[in-house]
């Protein structure tokens, strides 16, 4: 749990960095919000910076899907198939 927490402080300062939105933890991921591509590519490839020199163990990979497009916004959630398309990117990706 230890590990899991800093991962997600990691994980949370990257999104925060590029003036994102964390939107929800979904168990071993997150669904993150950008109001530009350009912050949508800049905060992975920073995370992944901090995930690759990280020293924590267990060493965690992440994987990331990001895609652009009009989403559905209820409440505190997004819907539609631009966050369905993402999801499907993330878990072709390699670690």
């Amino acid at each position: 749990m230890t590990a899991l927490a800093g991962h997600m402080l990691l994980v949370r300062a990257g999104i925060d960095a590029h003036g994102g939105e964390l939107v929800k933890s979904l168990g071993d991921g997150t669904m993150s919000a950008f109001s530009s591509a350009r912050a949508a590519l800049s905060a992975p490839r920073d995370i992944q910076a901090q995930v690759a020199a990280a020293t924590s163990e267990p060493p965690i990979a992440v994987r990331i899907g990001i895609h652009t497009g009009e989403v559905i916004r209820a409440q505190d959630d997004f819907f539609g198939t631009v966050v369905n398309k993402a999801a499907r990117i993330a878990d072709t990706a390699l670690p």
